[in-house]
């Protein structure tokens, strides 16, 4: 299996920023993403993660 190679973002408008990743929807950057879009942090990152109920 060949991974894809990037492309540019698929949104025409806006700013764009972050790594371009291939979704279901097309080719988007971290700002045009389905996460992004949704209002929800990029997965994977510490604003992602919930908190650990046990540190408390």
């Amino acid at each position: 299996m060949t991974a894809a190679e990037p492309q540019p973002c698929d949104t025409p408008d806006g700013e764009h920023d972050g790594r371009v990743r291939l979704y279901p929807c097309g080719w988007r950057c971290s700002t045009h993403s389905p996460w992004a879009l949704a209002g929800m942090p990029e997965p994977g990152t510490a604003a992602a993660k919930p908190a650990d109920p046990s540190a408390t």
